[in-house]
């Protein structure tokens, strides 16, 4: 579990903040690879399931599956990715 701050093109140019909790993840690629500093966030599909999926600060590759928006119940990311169809969608880089 964790947290991961995301940010979404609500207009052109403006762009929302959100702190998910990460409830459930799956690794796809441990391998860190010469990506730092990349911020990448794709959505896709598993099936009748989605995932946010999420290239971290070390290159490594993370499908997260489960999180909890502020004041919501725990959802699957295929019920947040409704929620912010079409929108560009990054990981918010937070200084170390």
């Amino acid at each position: 579990r964790g947290r991961l701050d995301f940010e979404w093109e609500a207009n052109e140019g403006e762009w929302r903040e959100v702190r998910l909790k990460v409830v459930k993840t799956r690794v796809v690629d441990r391998e860190g690879k010469e990506k730092l500093g990349v911020h990448d966030v794709k959505a896709v599909a598993l099936g009748k399931e989605a995932a946010l999926r999420v290239t971290c600060d070390d290159g490594s590759v993370i499908d997260v599956l489960e999180v909890q928006p502020p004041g919501k119940k725990v959802m699957p990311a295929k019920a947040f990715l409704n929620g912010v169809k079409g929108k560009n969608l990054r990981r918010k880089r937070v200084p170390h």
